[in-house]
């Protein structure tokens, strides 16, 4: 049975016009070249004991062949079950514009579908079409499932980053006074062991506040995360937890804040954070960076609230949302800061307030999210400026200095 196959999948397709007639389909402009196909498969398949053998117009447009054999009682079909039902109601006497309208097949959504067409040589081209997935951005159900989720991953990475921080800060002075209390003891005998190169660099890292070692650790993370993003075998994994779909696992809310993709994003905003160093020791680095991961999920948050309310299938990336928090920090806590434009002020020299560039950033930001600017991701800038500058307010008095509870927790846990 493989020569007939082979016979029919070279016989040519060729078009043809269909005219109504009776309820019978004639069709127009038929070529030589179908009638001689039909000629020489009769032949062919009588050769090889093929009964009934007939070519068949089933839709108009195209020739479709199929052939019935009997072989020890066996019936056998050369065409797809659509086209055989197509078939039975031709048989039916139906015009040909209900023929066309008929469904002879059930419709299913495929994960693969074929994608033919006839080219201008008359051979028939075509390859598999990977259909892709729809992003639950629409409204109702998805919208709405989506945002609960977040909100639920935006809560659990706040409290889990503020408590571990405060566990951190905790265990970090217990281990600084185990230290001193060793270092008194074995004063003579270190000074003796370490000596040299050794001694130097242990002097020099001991130097280093410990804000500063917390902002060029961070720095150094985005700037692997971005290396990672110019490894193709990586393109995939990258696409799916570094960068902010709604479609995407929630941990990419998370993992977002250390992503970037162009090397002027990541030079400007690395720019921008390194200058908040000082900062940073004088929150304690533990605060810092409990702000850091939480502005960073929530920044997000407000990203993914404005997608889903105006269906926006755009993803985001960058740390921009953590840093704008750190922008509304300092707004409440020192407004007379002064502040320049990256780079610009090399060329031209000039400075500005705290308050002023916030409020200017705050008016930007917003009108951009009205215009509905897609440059950069507006929503995410307002949500991180407006957690810093609520935690500045707020939050500090109402969760880090409390931290004791915590911590009172904790050491009833480690007994």
């Amino acid at each position: 049975m493989a020569a007939p196959v082979r016979l029919l999948s070279c016989l040519r397709v060729c078009r043809v016009n269909p005219v109504n007639n009776g309820g019978l389909c004639h069709f127009n402009n038929m070529s030589t070249q179908c009638g001689r196909a039909g000629q020489v498969s009769s032949k062919f398949f009588g050769h090889f004991g093929l009964k009934n053998v007939h070519t068949d117009l089933v839709l108009p447009g195209r020739v479709k062949l199929f052939a019935l054999s009997n072989f020890g009682g066996v019936r056998r079909t050369f065409s797809s079950k659509c086209s055989l039902n197509a078939a039975r109601i031709r048989h039916r006497n139906l015009p040909a514009k209900q023929l066309l309208q008929h469904k002879t097949h059930r419709c299913q959504p495929p994960r693969r579908t074929f994608k033919s067409k006839l080219g201008s040589d008359g051979a028939i081209r075509g390859g598999f079409k990977q259909s892709k997935p729809k992003e639950g951005l629409g409204r109702g159900g998805d919208g709405a499932v989506t945002l609960v989720k977040s909100f639920a991953f935006t809560a659990g990475v706040c409290v889990c980053s503020f408590t571990g921080c405060m566990i951190w800060c905790y265990e970090d002075v217990r281990s600084q006074a185990r230290r001193f209390e060793r270092h008194l003891r074995t004063f003579s005998a270190d000074r003796a062991q370490k000596i040299g190169f050794r001694q130097d660099m242990d002097h020099i890292w001991s130097q280093i506040p410990p804000g500063h070692k917390l902002v060029a650790g961070i720095i150094a993370a985005n700037i692997a995360v971005f290396m990672l993003w110019k490894v193709p075998s990586f393109a995939s994994t990258m696409e799916r937890y570094f960068l902010l779909l709604n479609q995407n696992p929630r941990i990419s809310m998370l993992l977002s804040s250390f992503s970037h993709m162009h090397l002027v994003h990541i030079s400007i905003n690395m720019y921008v954070f390194w200058s908040f160093k000082d900062i940073a020791s004088k929150l304690g680095r533990e605060q810092f960076m409990a702000v850091y991961l939480s502005a960073g999920v929530v920044s997000c948050l407000f990203s993914q609230i404005n997608k889903v309310a105006r269906v926006i299938p755009i993803g985001s990336l960058g740390a921009s949302g953590a840093i704008m928090a750190i922008f509304g920090m300092l707004a409440h806590m020192v407004p007379e800061a002064r502040l320049h434009v990256p780079f610009v002020s090399m060329v031209l020299p000039h400075s500005f307030s705290m308050d002023t560039g916030v409020k200017f950033i705050l008016c930007m930001d917003t009108l951009g999210l009205i215009l509905g600017w897609r440059r950069l991701d507006h929503a995410a800038h307002l949500g991180g400026l407006l957690f810093g500058y609520l935690y500045a307010r707020y939050g500090r008095e109402l969760i880090w200095n409390r931290r004791y509870l915590v911590i009172n927790k904790w050491r009833k846990f480690r007994e």
